[in-house]
């Protein structure tokens, strides 16, 4: 938008009187008054009607109370200056336009429509280059790009929170409907508004649980996701029903139980706190790359293996930062119980592949699909034994076999 002319003598008026004017800050606490206060005068009632009567919203269709005014006079000037060479621009255009304070993705945003929404669109993508790939700091190479349909997350303001696959959208979908219908949802507190609104507190929390570390590690460790092909391995020929450590996000929808860290995650069917309850029964534990995590993870597989009556198996996918993993707390504490604890074995780093991921957060800041090459030590391990990761390692904690 064009700029008016100020004469000389106008610009020295106005920084005079910007510097001489006082500026005077003034607060005030709220007060409430009680209930039975509007009994006590009978036009009260009525006062307060026609008050709320008189508040509208601003209708933006309607010409701009300010609309007969020069741009100068809209400034502060008492009248436009002879000689000045400042036409006014088109006033309609400030009854067109709308200002955002807080950065926009023209990609994904939406014009704010006061609710939550997903809607699933193409965007396009950029892909995700390692930074020890690029020749110097100053590489100018331009990104890969490529077009991909996804389900965008949004809050009720237009901003996408976070995007989803259309194949892990549907799944939270069922998820969501299937805990409705069991009657998980009564006891969530505030009620769930919708699932669309789920969707955002979801995105959220994944991405509130992973700005809780700092260590890359750790971090990367949350977009580690186990093959469809593992986990059917571990279905077919270890008979798991249950995903001890998981998220709604990457759960995997075969196995009947999984657990989650937050308490809201009911609302798709989780269950909440996997140290809460003995693990029981055949099932895989797949934690984040944080020692203290693994550690009790480790601990509470081989307690719940020695106190359970039925027979119980926990395969523990965890990182093996070294070969033979001596160093490792979780590794040291299995060899303590040698009857109960079983190395099951390693998957070489060359041969080990990670899911993709069904999920974005952040939109803003990386507008790309993550793609995790096979580094040493990105692996998880399993307890009936422990599968150690690439290398990654299987363990297993195992009671009640004959």
């Amino acid at each position: 938008m064009g700029l008016p002319c100020l004469y000389q003598n106008e610009k020295k008026n106005r920084i005079l009187y910007s510097q001489k004017r006082e500026i005077v800050e003034v607060s005030w606490n709220p007060t409430w008054e009680p209930e039975e206060l509007q009994n006590t005068c009978v036009s009260f009632k009525q006062s307060l009607k026609n008050y709320e009567e008189q508040i509208t919203a601003q209708n933006f269709s309607q010409p701009a109370p300010d609309e007969h005014l020069s741009d100068l006079q809209k400034q502060g000037f008492s009248a436009t200056q002879e000689g000045n060479t400042y036409q006014p621009y088109n006033v309609d255009l400030q009854n067109k336009i709308s200002f955002d304070i807080q950065p926009t993705n023209p990609q994904a945003d939406i014009t704010a429509t006061g609710h939550w929404e997903y809607w699933i669109t193409a965007i396009d993508l950029m892909k995700y280059q390692e930074k020890d790939t690029l020749s110097s700091p100053d590489d100018t190479m331009l990104p890969e790009m490529y077009t991909d349909t996804v389900a965008c997350i949004y809050n009720v303001d237009g901003k996408c929170n976070g995007m989803l696959t259309p194949e892990g959208l549907n799944i939270l979908q069922k998820a969501f409907d299937r805990a409705k219908r069991r009657g998980l949802h009564d006891y969530v507190q505030p009620p769930p508004i919708s699932f669309a609104s789920e969707l955002v507190g979801l995105i959220t929390r994944k991405d509130t649980s992973a700005s809780k570390h700092t260590n890359k590690k750790i971090k990367d460790s949350f977009a580690r996701l186990l093959s469809s092909h593992i986990t059917a391995a571990f279905q077919k020929w270890a008979l798991a029903t249950k995903e001890e450590m998981a998220f709604p996000l990457d759960y995997d929808p075969k196995f009947s139980h999984y657990w989650s860290e937050h308490p809201r995650d009911k609302v798709f069917g989780a269950n909440t706190n996997a140290f809460s309850s003995r693990f029981s029964g055949f099932s895989i534990c797949h934690p984040i790359y944080d020692k203290n995590t693994m550690l009790l993870a480790t601990r509470h597989a081989i307690y719940s293996a020695a106190v359970n009556t039925e027979e119980t198996a926990t395969f523990m996918l965890l990182p093996s930062w070294n070969k033979i993993m001596t160093t490792n707390p979780y590794a040291s504490l299995c060899r303590k119980y040698p009857h109960m604890c079983k190395f099951l074995g390693t998957f070489p780093l060359d041969q080990l592949q990670y899911a993709k991921v069904p999920f974005w957060n952040n939109i803003f800041g990386t507008t790309y699909k993550y793609h995790f090459p096979n580094t040493p030590g990105n692996c998880r391990s399993l307890p009936y034994g422990t599968l150690r990761a690439g290398s990654a390692s299987m363990l297993t904690t195992k009671t009640g076999f004959k």
